[in-house]
């Protein structure tokens, strides 16, 4: 992506973040470029498999915290040897940026990914967003199409009594935060499915098999690669 488009994009982002945060009455301010370099050098210093030659291709999920998209999509790099981006792992870096909240998170990342995707020049771009799109989906969507980039998005199904035991036991003091939010997760999780219906429905409860997962992910590969 060139300076020109990146700018365009910029552009866009910043309307978004307007729209987005404008019954919020908090201000998140922009990375600079120098910033956005910090944390792009230190995050692909950890990257897997970015020596692999492979076509572009973005692999995400739809789902609220419990259902387990960080562990789908660890094993997604291994098998599918792609490029994962975890939301988990950016956030300590955001933190040192200042970035501390829920929707400063949200923002840095916005912006993160769109200086990653811009400056990231290995061959692999086969990439892994660990993270749900269901709040972001309309910025990843005009992002494929504006560079022809293939999209599989993973609906994840998971009974909310699960949910709610995961967050139990992975979260400690954080667990009230999440359960009084989950309504509103829900709440996205089930309008983008009302708006996108080209998703796999994978129910993720604990000891399913996942090689029905990658079976159909193999058909939409396959599919991709005739077009």
């Amino acid at each position: 992506m060139i300076n020109g488009e990146y700018k365009e994009y910029k552009k866009v982002l910043s309307a978004v973040a307007i729209v987005f945060f404008a019954n919020t009455w908090i201000i998140c301010r922009e990375f600079t470029q120098d910033e956005l370099n910090r944390i792009f050098t230190r995050h692909c210093a950890g990257l897997k498999n970015v020596d692999v030659i492979q076509q572009p291709l973005i692999i995400t999920f739809s789902g609220t915290p419990g259902m387990g998209k960080s562990f789908i999509a660890k094993k997604l790099e291994d098998v599918y040897c792609a490029v994962r981006i975890s939301t988990d792992e950016l956030r300590p870096l955001f933190d040192e940026m200042g970035a501390t909240t829920i929707k400063e998170h949200d923002y840095a990342l916005q912006q993160y990914l769109l200086y990653f995707f811009a400056h990231f020049k290995m061959p692999n771009k086969r990439f892994i967003l660990d993270a749900s799109i269901d709040r972001k989906y309309t910025q990843l969507f005009f992002f494929c199409k504006k560079h022809t980039i293939n999209l599989i998005v993973i609906r994840l199904d998971v009974p909310r009594d699960i949910i709610t035991k995961r967050l139990y036991d992975r979260e400690g003091d954080k667990v009230t935060w999440y359960l009084k939010h989950l309504d509103a997760m829900f709440l996205d999780y089930h309008k983008f499915a009302e708006s996108y219906k080209d998703y796999i429905l994978f129910t993720n409860i604990d000891g399913a098999s996942l090689i029905p997962l990658f079976q159909e992910i193999d058909k939409k590969i396959a599919c991709f690669d005739k077009a």
